[in-house]
């Protein structure tokens, strides 16, 4: 099984986020909205949805991370 995540940013009510000191932006905590899990075939027919919201795994939040870094990066950078 392949599951493909859906991403969107709310508050988290026990941490509702932080004050970016770099950009000076509020960060919100992302969390899953739900995953869709294909099989081999990657047929939307036989695919399998999970509608149950839920914090990043450390896996997640670690891609989430770098992608952040990344685009954080592509966004200042002048070269």
């Amino acid at each position: 099984m392949f599951p493909a995540c859906l991403f969107a940013r709310q508050l988290c009510e026990s941490k509702p986020g932080w004050l970016d000191s770099r950009s000076g932006r509020l960060q919100i905590r992302p969390k899953v909205i739900g995953t869709i899990t294909f099989d081999s075939t990657y047929n939307i027919k036989t695919a399998k949805t999970d509608l149950t919201e839920r914090d990043f795994t450390n896996s997640e939040n670690d891609l989430y991370q770098i992608r952040k870094i990344a685009l954080d990066e592509l966004s200042t950078n002048s070269d």
